[in-house]
């Protein structure tokens, strides 16, 4: 009997499915590696070599337009020297932001001094006139009348004191946060000068990658062999059948058979037919007798009649 077809090597397929997916990456890849150019610039693929597994390399190079361009060597330009200038401020802000903050509470108090004493000369004057106008009215010092108007007077000085101590405070608060603005104003000049101008860089699409999908190379070689083994099977079960249904032997001498058509061979070496017995418009497939007789002898006898018989489930 055939032992049917040879098993696919895993190794082999494998390897030819690895290839295959490799292959499949690399076409993707050429698909998807689309150049673009618009106004502001371009971007370009180049092969620069292949990678260690034999799969190309490739460089992504993104160039201005020559506008663009020259906008970009202007703006470098630009950003040195201004670089050069924010170096000079940095060293004159590092300098003055070394010197610790001025304490102005001495001016304070100079203003504080100031103003309590324009409110005293007033406040002189002023109970002067109070004292008089209760000496015109005929109130008496001590009694009722004098002692709430000497209250109301004492009350006007002390909010008058309290409101020059409050300004002498709101003017050291003015000199402090002055100080602070001019501090901040160095810092903010030197950020600006570090920020400079921007060159305006091209933007790109995104590009529809062509899919592929890979070959299943290995499905279709196990498919092919197990659609071979069971083609194989079909014609082994055949082969065994015929004989047993004639007791193991069957006439299969070639005088008996007209077109003869030879599709292949068992792995013994004997051809395998496709025929119609004379007189038969049934087309059957199986052995010649002859041609067995010369390969394998034993699996054939002479029948009484003087024709071939074979005996199939010996055929190897």
């Amino acid at each position: 009997m055939g032992s049917g077809p040879t098993p696919p090597d895993a190794n082999q397929v494998n390897q030819q499915q690895s290839q295959s997916n490799k292959d499949t990456a690399i076409a993707q890849q050429n698909l998807s590696q689309v150049d673009q150019v618009t106004p502001l610039g371009s971007q370009k693929y180049t092969q620069i070599g292949t990678n260690a597994d034999g799969t190309p390399k490739y460089q992504l190079t993104t160039s201005f337009s020559p506008e663009q361009q020259t906008l970009y060597n202007q703006s470098n330009a630009n950003q040195q020297q201004i670089g050069q200038i924010a170096q000079q401020q940095v060293g004159q802000l590092g300098g003055l932001l070394a010197q610790p903050y001025k304490d102005y509470s001495q001016d304070r108090q100079k203003v504080e001094d100031a103003l309590m004493g324009r409110l005293n000369t007033q406040f002189d004057k002023d109970r002067g006139s109070l004292e008089q106008s209760l000496a015109n009215k005929g109130i008496k010092q001590g009694s009722a009348a004098a002692t709430n108007a000497y209250g109301d007077f004492n009350r006007s000085v002390a909010e008058g004191r309290t409101s020059a101590i409050l300004g002498a405070g709101q003017e050291q608060s003015r000199l402090s946060q002055l100080e602070m603005a001019q501090r901040g104003q160095g810092i903010n000049e030197v950020q600006a000068l570090m920020g400079g101008s921007q060159v305006q860089m091209p933007t790109f699409g995104q590009t529809q990658g062509a899919g592929i999908a890979p070959t299943d190379v290995s499905g279709n070689i196990y498919n092919s062999y197990n659609a071979q083994k069971e083609q194989d099977d079909k014609f082994w079960n055949g082969m065994g059948s015929v004989g047993s249904a004639l007791g193991g032997w069957a006439f299969s001498d070639e005088r008996l058979k007209t077109d003869k058509e030879k599709i292949g061979e068992t792995p013994g070496g004997v051809g395998v037919y496709n025929y119609r017995m004379k007189g038969s418009p049934v087309q059957q497939t199986g052995f010649m007798a002859q041609d067995v007789r010369r390969k394998q002898p034993e699996n054939v006898t002479k029948t009484p009649s003087g024709f071939l018989a074979v005996r199939y489930p010996g055929v190897r």
